[in-house]
């Protein structure tokens, strides 16, 4: 005599399996089917607000810097650093999107992306952080724009453009 099973499966759990191994066939890929295109270009979701605030910010301190840079009560010098830093890093970041998009198949020109990206992060990091420290220093909190640029610009400073990353490492190997 056969033996009846406890569960025995219909067509409606064979059709709830089968979108389970669907889903974790997705899941298991790292995107949506359908949405390739935003890993090629969800990063300007980032680069541009923080490129367009701080290419603002760059371009107003520039008569500024040539004419009396000291007047703002930070020493020369840091005035003018701070003005190129952030045009000069404004740009670099723009540029470093730029070949992130385009997905160019020579190694040298994705390194090169890569590294704008992250000397822009680093110099943006740079003039925010000193933006911070000589006038929002004593009011300073988590929802003041410079900090939230300031996490930005130290996002692109160590991840650039993702090329030296352990997880993309680790799955063009798999």
């Amino acid at each position: 005599m056969a033996e009846i099973p406890f569960f025995a499966p219909n067509s409606s759990t064979d059709r709830a399996r089968k979108r389970a191994g669907v889903l974790e066939r997705f899941l298991s890929r790292g995107y949506v089917p359908g949405f390739q295109w935003a890993e090629a270009h969800a990063h300007w979701l980032l680069r541009l607000p923080l490129a367009a605030l701080i290419w603002g910010y760059g371009i107003d301190k520039f008569p500024g810097a040539v004419v009396n840079p000291g007047d703002f009560g930070v020493p020369a010098t840091l005035y003018v650093l701070n003005a190129f830093g952030e045009v000069l890093g404004t740009i670099a970041l723009l540029l470093g999107g730029v070949v992130e998009s385009l997905q160019p198949r020579t190694a040298l020109a994705r390194f090169g992306g890569d590294l704008l990206t992250r000397a822009a992060g680093f110099a943006l990091g740079a003039a925010v952080a000193g933006v911070i420290v000589f006038f929002y220093w004593s009011t300073i909190t988590l929802s003041n724009p410079h900090t939230m640029q300031l996490g930005i610009a130290l996002y692109f400073a160590l991840r650039g453009n993702g090329l030296l990353s352990a997880t993309k490492r680790a799955t063009a190997y798999a």
